[in-house]
């Protein structure tokens, strides 16, 4: 048996699929907020500026939003590699 054969018969079988980033309505619904209607004329709409900022900095990535603060960037860099 040849060493690629062997490294194919012990990777065994493998499932793909793809997960795609958080659009901001679902980043939302991960952080527990759910926008109230005109929201541009109440007080929420401080929130959700800072929590747009930290959506488009953080890409929206499920792991990432779910994870504590301080691993956020951590994540961000892993995936950079």
């Amino acid at each position: 048996m040849e060493k690629k054969e062997l490294a194919t018969s012990l990777r065994g079988r493998t499932l793909s699929f793809y997960l795609y980033p958080l659009d901001f309505r679902e980043y939302l619904a991960f952080r527990g907020v759910e926008p109230v209607q005109d929201f541009e004329y109440s007080k929420q709409r401080f929130e959700l500026k800072k929590l747009f900022e930290e959506y488009l900095y953080e890409g929206g990535f499920p792991e990432v939003v779910l994870e504590v603060p301080e691993l956020r960037k951590k994540i961000l860099q892993d995936y950079l590699k």
